[in-house]
Order: structure tokens, then sequence, then C-alpha cells
């Protein structure tokens, strides 16, 4: 079974195995690839961190009612999933890396921790909301002035101040992307977004034409055995009184069958597209 073959690559190899399993160059090839699958993996992290911080801003401030807190779960869970996936593929990319270069040490790239992962407003806000329930703690004493000067001043430093995870610099200068970033990242998961509610509408039609044909398909059987309820023929000629009303009926029972399934189809059909229209 192909599926269970192993795809080995030059990084899986020790250095004396590449010396004679490897074609020359192909090193060099895939540590370009290593190389390209980091940065794309580090920018679809930080996409997916943006919009899970949009999520939850937007929950937050409008969701009420338990359908829609429930698919606002639901689309959280997904951007979570999404988030892990990228994460996993940069160190994955990170550590074959490393085996190419000869070592950790060697990688230009920072090892992705959990603890680097996160939205660029998370640490603040944490540090905030810590600072905050201390001075509530200790307020009106000597301590809990000290700290609400601190807080003053902090906060009069202005956005300076943050400190950021590693993933929201870029490699080379070290200033944020900020705005550039997000607004890839929003017209990246809008065109998806977008071909998405196309194909969606691509399947209500087809859906729609299916349930017409089934509705079609079930009156032409009905029909069918209606006209079996007449049976002629040679071999009716042989048959008694007894056995051509046992056809008969079976016919009508059988054509009865069918137009009852379209009749409940048709009921339950109709009341979903109600509900779409709604």
């Amino acid at each position: 079974n192909a599926e269970d073959i192993p795809l080995i690559f030059p990084s899986d190899l020790s250095e004396s195995e590449r010396v004679t399993g490897c074609r020359a160059g192909l090193l060099l090839i895939e540590q370009k690839l290593r190389e390209s699958q980091l940065s794309t993996s580090l920018d679809r992290l930080q996409n997916n961190l943006h919009i899970k911080s949009r999520l939850l801003t937007y929950r937050n401030t409008n969701v009420v009612h338990q359908a829609r807190v429930t698919k606002s779960q639901a689309l959280l869970a997904r951007t979570q999933r999404q988030i892990d996936l990228s994460a996993n593929h940069y160190r994955t990319a990170w550590k074959a890396l490393a085996k190419i270069v000869g070592g950790e040490k060697n990688v230009a790239w920072h090892f992705l921790h959990d603890r680097d992962v996160y939205e660029q407003e998370r640490e603040w806000q944490q540090e905030q909301e810590h600072i905050n329930a201390q001075i509530l703690e200790l307020q009106g004493t000597e301590q809990g002035r000290q700290m609400s000067e601190l807080q003053r001043l902090r906060a009069a430093c202005g956005e300076g101040k943050r400190r950021l995870s590693w993933i929201w610099m870029p490699c080379g200068n070290g200033e944020l992307e900020n705005e550039d970033i997000l607004e890839d990242g929003i017209r990246v998961e809008f065109c998806k977004a977008y071909a998405r509610a196309k194909r969606w509408e691509e399947e209500v039609v087809l859906i729609e034409e299916e349930m017409r044909r089934c509705i079609v398909s079930l009156e032409a059987r009905a029909q069918v055995w209606d006209e079996r309820k007449n049976f002629k023929g040679p071999r009716a000629e042989r048959m008694d009184n007894i056995q051509l009303e046992g056809i008969t009926a079976y016919a009508a029972s059988q054509a009865d069958v069918y137009r009852r399934l379209k009749t409940r189809f048709t009921t339950l059909w109709q009341a979903a597209a109600i509900n779409r229209k709604r």
C-alpha cells in the first residue's frame, strides 16, 4: 500500500547516510523548503490569532441567546484548531531545519513555545487586570497608593511599553507590522468565507433540484403501479378473478405507498423552505 510507505527527507538521515543516499543539492532544496514552511506557518498563525481576537471581541460584545453562543463557540473551536495546526507545522519545520544546519543553535528562527502563541493584546490585558486587582485589594494603604501611581505612570507611557511575543516581530528589523498583517489576514479570511458562501449557495440550488426530481420520480412510480391495476395479457387470461383482484389490490397498495412518501417529503421540504426564507 503506497500510503504505508514512509517519505524520508534528507533531514531524516544522518550525515553519513546523506553522502550515499542523497543527490547533490537535495539537502539545500529541503532547507529552502523548510524556511518557506516556517514563514508560511508563522503567517497563518498570526492570521488565525487575529481572527480569534476579533471573534472574542464580537462574542463578548454582541452575542446573546444560547443558539448564537453555541455557534460562536464552534467558530472559536475551529479557529483554535487552525492555530494549533499552524503551530505544529512550524515546530515540525523548525526541528527539520535544526537537523539540516547542524544543531538548534545554528537555526536563525526562534523555537515556538506554547507560551509564545497568544494574541497581541492578551498579555497586556492580563497584566492590567492583575495590577487592578492588587490595587483594589490594597486600596487605602500606602502600598496601594504606590501601585496606583505606578499604574498611572505606565498608562502615560503609551503603547510603547507593551511586551509582545516574538511571533509578532518580523525577522528582519524587529518592528511591528500590525496593520499590514491584520489587513492581509482579514482579506484572506474574507475570500475564504466568500468562496464558502458561494459554494453553499450552489449546494442549495442542487439540493432544491434533487428535491423536485425526487417528488416527480415518486409520482411517476405511483403512476406505473396505477397502470398495473388493470393487468392484461396472455397471463391474465389464465388467471381467475381472485388472482386478478389480488394483483389489483397489490398495485393499488404500492401506488399508495409512493404517494404517501411523496406527500411526506413535500410537507417536510416545504417547512424547510419556509425556515430558510426566514
